[in-house]
């Protein structure tokens, strides 16, 4: 048996006044007969304790125990291709609005900014904007800065932070040095450091995953693939963001197969659109998945097996990330080449259900069948 795993970046939500998730309103036809023919129920990708973002979720659904003392954006720099020398710290930084000067009290996180928006004048400031700092500018506004010196203090990533003060995330490591970025940017404009490490000493990782490649076009899940030694094949036309093509991302994940019997897909912009707020543009993301990559893979053999779950939810009411469960489907590849209407899976569908711990969905992905009597197994 091979498989296939997709996963929704941000997948599950909380129900709008309506009563309805964005994942519930989805036209979402060939997951629903996934769920009709094999089996739904629910995943906790995040840990008791950890943070919810990809750096805990991906791992978790790859079979692997995440490490987010690693750091997001030594992920991400490790995705990208950027080399790290000893005694550097590599931070991910987000252009974000504030209501008064960076550092000074009182100051609140208005909004996240639009990456496209504010590219040019995040670049503008060069690509070592200080001493001793490096600045890798990036159109999708997943900015990193690379910093001479050990890690400093963990602070909260952004999106966490709007409407709140700014010194509820924490003190950054050379907030002297944030302070004068945000003088040199137009109007309120600022950018806001988060995920670096939160040791400096990061372990080896320990573990094999059953996966053998991740599809994905988006540079933290890159990272995680590349640190465990998985495939990372490239994909024209991947972009991680709305206008990615899905059909392309199937078709190389069926290619995958050729060389290794599981396979996952990383798909980004569901978690973008609920960041902005905006449910309707992820229902309709998650209706496109359904249609151009969940259902292009009835292409593949007829001994695959499909899994779609998420890394995390997020919340398009507050544009914060969830640590709760995740709704997951498990079916076989002959239930995307029927007709008909199938079992409309979602959040509330599997509420009543058990929680697939780190044991079950271990098992789940290896294609044992594990009983889950236990909350979590």
């Amino acid at each position: 048996m091979r498989t296939v795993l997709v996963i929704l970046d941000g997948l599950a939500d909380e129900a709008a006044p309506g009563g309805r998730t964005p994942l519930h309103a989805a036209a979402t036809p060939h997951m629903d007969r996934l769920a009709a023919a094999g089996t739904i129920g629910r995943f906790l990708p995040i840990p008791p304790g950890m943070r919810a973002g990809s750096e805990v979720g991906v791992p978790s659904c790859l079979g692997l125990d995440p490490d987010p003392a690693a750091g997001r954006a030594t992920l991400e720099a490790l995705g990208r291709g950027l080399e790290l020398p000893a005694g550097t710290t590599a931070v991910r930084c987000t252009a974000v609005h504030l209501t008064g000067a960076f550092g000074a009290p009182g100051t609140v996180v208005r909004a996240v900014a639009d990456p496209r928006a504010t590219f040019d004048a995040i670049a503008a400031l060069g690509s070592a904007p200080a001493d001793g700092v490096r600045l890798a500018a990036d159109p999708d506004g997943r900015h990193l800065c690379l910093l001479d010196g050990p890690a400093g203090p963990e602070t909260a990533p952004p999106h966490d932070l709007v409407g709140l003060p700014i010194a509820l995330g924490g003190t950054p490591l050379r907030a002297d040095f944030w302070a004068d970025l945000a003088r040199r940017l137009p109007g309120d404009l600022a950018l806001w450091p988060w995920g670096g490490p939160v040791r400096r000493a990061v372990s080896a990782p320990t573990g094999a995953s059953p996966f053998g490649a991740v599809v994905t076009a988006v540079d933290v899940v890159r990272g995680i693939a590349r640190r465990h030694g998985l495939e990372t094949p490239h994909v024209a036309g991947a972009t991680g963001r709305p206008d990615t093509d899905l059909a392309a991302k199937a078709r190389a994940a069926l290619a995958a197969l050729a060389h290794h019997r599981r396979v996952a897909v990383h798909v980004e912009a569901a978690d973008m659109a609920a960041h902005a707020l905006d449910p309707a543009a992820k229902s309709a993301f998650i209706a496109r998945v359904d249609r151009e990559l969940v259902g292009a893979l009835a292409a593949g053999p007829d001994d695959l097996r499909v899994l779609v779950t998420g890394d995390h939810g997020t919340s398009s009411r507050t544009g914060r990330h969830l640590d709760g469960p995740v709704p997951f489907v498990a079916g076989p590849v002959a239930a995307l080449r029927r007709s008909g209407q199938g079992r409309k899976w979602h959040e509330a569908a599997v509420a009543d259900g058990p929680v697939y711990g780190p044991v079950a969905w271990r098992g789940l992905l290896l294609g044992a069948a594990v009983p889950c009597w236990t909350v979590p197994c």
